[in-house]
């Protein structure tokens, strides 16, 4: 399961749904950088997250390419990890998913998969 976000999004959803990520083994995943650079990004994951919760981030575009998400969140139950495509910018693609967009939590998003 991905957990699409943006580390633009309010403080306590990020950290709520970081927290469920965690619990249920999902992937939370950002598309890029936050601000400008790595190291802005780092300063934001750091004042957001323990090192625990922070641990389960990571930033990768492909899911939001393959999965066509555009705005967060976004909870993606695929029905296996994406795999590497080849060249930079290329769009991986996308297995058999459920998605559901919005402020949702990863249980209720289970019990809409039918997964839970």
């Amino acid at each position: 399961m991905y957990v699409l976000v943006s580390l633009g999004m309010p403080d306590d959803a990020l950290r709520r749904l970081a927290m469920e990520a965690h619990e249920l083994n999902a992937t939370m995943v950002i598309r890029g950088f936050y601000g400008e650079t790595f190291l802005d990004t780092q300063y934001r994951i750091a004042a957001l997250f323990s090192q625990d919760e922070a641990a389960g981030l990571t930033i990768d575009p492909r899911p939001f390419k393959a999965f066509g998400v555009t705005q967060v969140p976004a909870i993606v139950y695929a029905e296996g990890p994406i795999e590497p495509c080849g060249e930079m910018g290329c769009v991986p693609a996308a297995l058999p998913h459920d998605i559901v967009r919005g402020n949702i939590s990863l249980r209720a998003a289970l019990e809409l998969f039918g997964r839970d």
